[in-house]
């Protein structure tokens, strides 16, 4: 949804009202204190509340007006995330020290870099533009003439467009640097590979050249870093005026990871890093402006969103199943689902199946002669080679092993019955209408335990994931989408426009949201299950 210009008084009203919408299950809106009662609490003044109210019956999210006999408008609750999302987004770029001009020629040009226009389109009018960036016709005038000299934009009649391909002088280019391996190859999930696509197409789109390197510990010469070109070729990394910044991916818990970090840091170029892991340590030339975290994959704001949706269609009782618990993604998720269901009156609404400790995955065999046998023999080989190789387990194998073992180390078979422990526990619950599972790959084997057991999706028990990966749309669950293509553009955003910053010795630290997209395993939940 569009961002909409609101004043201070109305956006903290519309702040309130969904807010209070969205942590109440069922139809809220039809228990909304009156407009003063609501003005009041929200600490605005009446008139500002009512202008609130009729905003929110012109989007179409309650049928009336708030505190008087209204009702929330069927299928609303996504238009309730997204006008929350759009109101507490980022205001936009304005005038701050030189003349209103440069600011507003240096705003439009990096809108134009990371594909706020369409290429080959016609941009909005000079007056249109004017009120969106907040000057004056002659001065937007001004600025966009400027990008025009310097071969941003084309003039065509009284209209601008952008050139299909932006030459830029310097040819500019933008770093990604990703783990990988001595021998070649990248180390990226399904998500951290969308991430890398839609960031190549950004850079495509905004003329930014991007150049791939990858980085790892070398096991062999016991060496703490190894940087790669694109073909596996050890490589310097690349540090030349042509370099814009660098974009760090942090992908696991590893020492070659901080290492890295510090490598960049330490050249005073922007670096946007994404942490997609969360247990890593930040090395302390990191502690200043050129260097930002964002991550939408770690702060409790999934859990938040999943636990505000399943509420608004009267999920009161839910399990959260997670065999990666012991990643911080996994532990946040839960906090923001158990918040979230407390606020809104379920202080033991969450049930929590997980596995929290690697090493108590072995006890989930325990009885069963058979895989006891094939497990031991594993465990104690790991166990010699640990002694014999102490340095590079401490410095590098330890951090992998302890957050991929359910992945790596445990063949299918075992990962399928520490899975079924967990679904069985949940499923003896009876009373839990909603499964939460910590990825779409859980909610998938899920549903096929769930089927195996008789149990109707979603009229029994409701089912979602996270990731919105291709698995989950294949089988039709409804899943967290991320936003990676928010992802990419505030990453460039940090590196294109890095000297308008105030200057500061702390890292930026930034969580970004996203959206649930509902398919067929939540979408048919009736509320009669709440009283069979």
């Amino acid at each position: 949804m569009a961002a909409q210009s609101y004043s201070p008084g109305v956006k903290k009203a519309l702040k309130y009202i969904l807010n209070l919408i969205l942590s109440r299950p069922g139809n809220a809106a039809a228990s909304l204190p009156s407009l003063r009662e609501l003005a009041s609490r929200a600490g605005v003044s009446y008139p500002t509340m009512v202008k609130a109210s009729a905003r929110l019956k012109q989007l179409r999210i309650i049928d009336g007006v708030a505190g008087h006999n209204s009702a929330l408008v069927a299928g609303s609750m996504n238009r309730c995330h997204e006008v929350l999302s759009s109101i507490t987004a980022d205001p936009p770029v304005s005038a701050r020290t030189q003349s209103a001009w440069r600011n507003v020629a240096d705003a439009l040009r990096k809108d134009i870099l990371t594909g706020a226009y369409a290429a080959d389109e016609s941009l909005p009018s000079i007056k249109e533009l004017s009120i969106r960036y907040g000057v004056s016709y002659a001065t937007l005038k001004k600025a966009v003439d400027t990008e025009c000299d310097q071969g941003y934009l084309t003039r065509q009649g009284r209209r601008y467009k952008l050139r299909r391909v932006i030459r830029i002088a310097t040819q500019k280019r933008v770093v990604l640097a990703v783990l990988g391996s001595p021998k070649g190859g990248l180390r990226l999930s399904a998500i951290n590979e969308d991430f890398v696509r839609l960031l190549q197409v950004a850079c495509t789109r905004s003329g930014l050249g991007l150049q791939i390197i990858s980085y790892d510990f070398d096991h062999e010469t016991l060496q703490p870093l190894v940087i790669m070109d694109a073909q596996g070729n050890p490589a310097p990394i690349p540090a030349d005026e042509g370099v814009f910044g660098f974009i760090m991916m942090v992908v696991a818990n590893s020492t070659s990871s901080t290492l890295m970090i510090s490598e960049l840091a330490a050249l005073d170029k922007p670096v946007a890093v994404i942490d997609t892991c969360g247990d890593w340590d930040l090395p302390r030339n990191a502690g200043k402006r050129t260097v930002k975290v964002l991550s939408n994959l770690l702060s409790d704001r999934p859990g938040i969103d999943a636990a505000r949706y399943l509420i608004g269609i009267g999920h009161v009782r839910v399990a959260w199943i997670s065999p990666f618990h012991q990643s911080t993604w996994s532990r946040n998720r839960l906090a923001g689902l158990i918040e979230t269901y407390a606020i809104a009156g379920y202080p033991r609404a969450v049930n929590a199946f997980a596995v929290d400790n690697p090493s108590s995955i072995h006890a989930y065999f325990s009885g069963d002669a058979q895989r006891e046998c094939d497990i031991t023999p594993l465990t104690d080989a790991f166990a010699r080679w640990k002694k014999t190789q102490e340095r590079v387990y401490s410095n590098e194998i330890e951090p992998l092993f302890q957050h991929e073992i359910p992945n790596i180390l445990l063949p299918r078979g075992f990962f399928n019955k520490l899975l079924n422990r967990l679904f069985g526990r949940a499923l003896a619950c009876p009373d839990i209408t909603a499964w939460v599972a910590a990825n779409d790959g859980i909610a998938v084997s899920a549903k096929a335990f769930l089927e195996s057991e008789g149990m109707r999706i979603p009229k029994d028990v409701a089912l979602l994931g996270f990731d919105d990966s291709p698995l989950a749309l294949r089988h039709n669950i409804t899943s967290y989408h991320f936003e990676m293509s928010a992802l990419t553009h505030r990453a460039l955003n940090f590196i294109i426009d890095i000297h308008s910053l105030p200057a500061s010795k702390k890292v930026i630290v930034e969580n970004t949201g996203g959206m649930i997209i509902e398919r067929f395993s939540t979408g048919g939940f009736h509320k009669t299950r709440l009283s069979d």
